[in-house]
């Protein structure tokens, strides 16, 4: 804000509100003076934007930051007027850069009723929303400021969870639809993601584990459960694969001990930690988080003891360590020195 503007107020910027709205500066100033503006000087902005420049303000760099500040601090009909002027439009509005965040401003602050607005005009452009690079935020918006009984559009995830939990914004609204949608909504969607037929599936892709992976760490422990009896008897497969390596470990930290031992026995058996010490994702010089390393540092009583007995050995028989293999000794060095 320059030097000469510092104690300006509103009232100096009477009939060109429009013009500094656009500007980085002007915009800044705005906005700061609005957060303690009385009703009749909030009432002058209002004046000036609404409705003639309410969209082109709402698609703007600095000027959407304006609007955003109306949303949260105008009355009840200075919000209805322009949540009028953005319904036909609000689907491309929540897929851009900038009316994006007001479209979030106007979720978080508006009524009940406004919210219903919104749903309304958004409904039939859900799915194109959620698969949006900028969209999906909106209905994530939407899922955590809602009220319970106001989020049964959720209800069309059910069908789609599984191509959600594998896209890189459905997954992140499918998480969201986790958090937030009561058990009614929430456990059809569960079911679907934890169905056998697709648990597999899910594990070999990107976003796929993500999703996983939120349930090994925030889900109930029933559904992790599921999973980790998805993983028992192809364990040291999924260790060694690039996404279900990161499943393998939040197996092992998040879930009982009862369930950890179980999968730390298929890594004791035969040849398996000599398999996992090869394999890139199994053990990864770049990372102490891999599978092998994170079973060496859980608590596993006697289990912890052959364990570390059986890394030993393997590492005793290589004279020329890799950095990989120099990564698991740094990882049992640490857990002797504990």
């Amino acid at each position: 804000m320059t030097r000469k503007m510092q104690n300006w107020k509103l009232k100096d910027i009477a009939g060109h509100i429009t013009e500094f709205s656009g500007d980085r500066i002007g915009s800044r100033f705005i906005q700061t003076q609005m957060e303690t503006a009385s009703l009749e000087e909030l009432k002058g902005v209002f004046h000036e934007i609404v409705p003639y420049s309410t969209l082109q303000l709402i698609q703007d760099i600095y000027g959407n930051h304006v609007i955003q500040k109306l949303f949260e601090y105008g009355t009840q009909n200075q919000t209805d007027a322009m949540l009028g002027m953005m319904e036909k439009h609000v689907f491309q509005l929540a897929c851009h850069s900038y009316a994006s965040f007001v479209v979030r401003k106007a979720v978080a602050c508006g009524s009940p009723a406004q919210q219903s607005r919104i749903i309304t005009h958004l409904k039939p452009h859900i799915m194109a929303c959620v698969r949006h690079a900028i969209g999906h935020e909106v209905i994530q918006s939407l899922l955590r400021n809602l009220a319970p009984e106001a989020l049964s559009f959720a209800s069309i995830f059910t069908a789609e969870a599984l191509r959600l939990a594998s896209h890189p914004f459905g997954s992140r609204v499918l998480q969201c639809c986790f958090e937030n949608l009561p058990n009614r909504q929430r456990s059809p969607l569960i079911e679907e993601v934890l169905n056998r037929g697709h648990l597999r599936e899910l594990f070999l892709t990107q976003f796929g584990s993500y999703t996983i992976q939120w349930i090994l760490e925030e889900g109930y422990p029933e559904e992790k459960g599921r999973v980790v009896a998805e993983l028992r008897g192809r364990f040291l497969d999924m260790a060694k694969h690039k996404f279900a390596s990161h499943i393998c470990e939040k197996a092992l930290l998040y879930y009982n001990s009862d369930a950890s031992r179980a999968l730390i026995d298929e890594i004791l058996d035969s040849n398996s930690i000599r398999c996992m010490m090869r394999d890139q994702y199994a053990i990864d010089a770049r990372s102490p988080d891999y599978v092998l390393q994170t079973a060496l540092r859980i608590q596993l009583g006697q289990r912890k003891k052959l364990l570390i007995e059986n890394v030993e050995g393997e590492l005793k028989k290589r004279q020329k360590l890799s950095r990989a293999y120099m990564s698991v000794q740094q990882a049992l060095n640490d857990v002797v020195e504990c």
